[in-house]
């Protein structure tokens, strides 16, 4: 470990990220003081194809100062939606069954299978890319997509279409009719977190109640009772009175939910135990370059992500009026110096370019940003950003790079 970090001196580290020597440091000697810290970074973080080192540099440093020690302030991963935690808790996850207990497990998985009626596949099922790389190939021929659009979210457009396209069927689930939904076989309407019963599970691993507060409209059901119909006209029967019935399954098949039945969870809710055995593990990790830099044909940073005004994808905010009057569109933010050099003005209409395609947008000049750098907006239909991204993921996670491109701006 002591090998691994050695030669990232100051002015190594400056000559990486431009950090000067002397703001690391001081940097370093506030973190230092801390009598009690968290380290807490968002899911952009991930969202690279060197995520998973970054995470591990993170934990990382929490090992060598204490966080993860009883009495220590922890890591915690700000997750992009308000119930990941427990969507990644309850098995949506390729290689796990509920609870993250691996589906090659032999002992594991006949649990599952004796309360289900049902043999479970043995294998790790694909990642969201690749389910798209498998539809390309002609692998894949049915495809369920509930609550996200891959239109949005994932890189190189043109090939996700390719793969939908060459899918036999495909089924959208959702509470607003999405790009993708517009090629789907059946759209079936869900319901917002408001219109339903169920449970959050939120990044301190604490399981809450959710209480319908209003009816659903039209047509709208909530996703269990779709899921648990659905399932019955496949042949599999699942009879289950509401989602206390289905919590009181959870509690019985996974170990970190044990005893968690809805009276119990009433008022704060319960966190599930973090257990440890004691032995912790440093994880060394070098530097890798990036796999493409700016340079003079595409001189920018170009950020994508999200920004306070909207949520996730934007599915449902962007339908919001009030939220309308105060970011009607998307824009991309650029430094005053770059926007001089491009010579571009406030509120010109712009190309964004990068090596794979280009989107068209409004140019808002902003001092909050480096110079160099650029910032837009993801989460707009008429301006799709994840074409401009480059197509590989992260070879332990899968997520693809999505925070990140090498391009430039142009007056239009």
């Amino acid at each position: 470990m002591r090998f691994s970090v050695a030669r990232f001196s100051p002015e190594t580290v400056k000559e990486m990220t431009g950090i000067p020597p002397a703001e690391l440091e001081a940097v370093a000697a506030l973190y230092a003081q801390g009598k009690r810290r968290a380290i807490v970074f968002g899911s952009g973080v991930m969202q690279h194809i060197r995520g998973t080192d970054t995470v591990k540099a993170l934990c990382n440093l929490a090992l060598l100062t204490g966080e993860t020690e009883e009495g220590g302030g922890g890591v915690y991963p700000m997750l992009s939606q308000s119930n990941a935690q427990g969507c990644c808790d309850m098995g949506a996850l390729p290689e796990f069954l509920p609870g993250y207990q691996r589906v090659e497990d032999d002992r594991t998985r006949k649990g599952f299978e004796d309360a289900w009626g049902r043999e479970v596949p043995a294998k790790p099922g694909l990642s969201y890319m690749e389910m798209f790389d498998s539809a390309v190939e002609g692998k894949l021929k049915a495809l369920y997509v509930l609550g996200e659009d891959p239109f949005l979210t994932l890189p190189n457009l043109d090939r996700v279409k390719n793969g939908i396209h060459q899918l036999e069927f495909l089924v959208v689930q959702d509470q607003f009719m999405t790009l993708v939904g517009n090629a789907a076989h059946v759209v079936l309407p869900g319901v917002s977190f408001a219109e339903k019963d169920g449970t959050f599970t939120s990044m301190g691993r604490r399981v809450q109640r959710v209480r319908q507060a209003i009816s659903p409209v039209g047509d709208s059901r909530p996703d269990w009772k779709i899921l648990c119909d659905l399932s019955a006209e496949m042949g599999y029967p699942m009879t289950y009175s509401g989602p206390a019935e289905v919590m009181d399954e959870i509690a019985s098949l996974v170990p970190l939910y044990a005893g968690m039945t809805y009276p119990r969870l009433e008022g704060d809710g319960i966190q599930w135990s973090l257990k440890s055995d004691g032995k912790r593990k440093f994880f060394p990790v070098d530097y890798r370059e990036p796999v493409e830099r700016p340079e003079e044909a595409y001189p920018l940073w170009i950020l994508p992500g999200g920004f306070h005004y909207h949520y996730g994808i934007g599915t449902s905010t962007k339908r919001a009026a009030g939220l309308a009057r105060v970011y009607p569109d998307t824009c991309i933010h650029v430094h005053p110096e770059d926007a001089a050099k491009a010579g571009l003005k406030d509120g010109d209409p712009v190309r964004v370019l990068s090596r794979r395609g280009s989107v068209e947008t409004l140019c808002r000049i902003s001092e909050a940003l480096p110079k160099g750098t650029a910032y837009v907006a993801s989460t707009f239909y008429n301006a799709p950003v994840n074409g401009l991204l480059i197509s590989g993921c992260d070879p332990v996670s899968r997520t693809p790079e999505y925070k990140v491109v090498a391009g430039r701006v142009e007056k239009r």
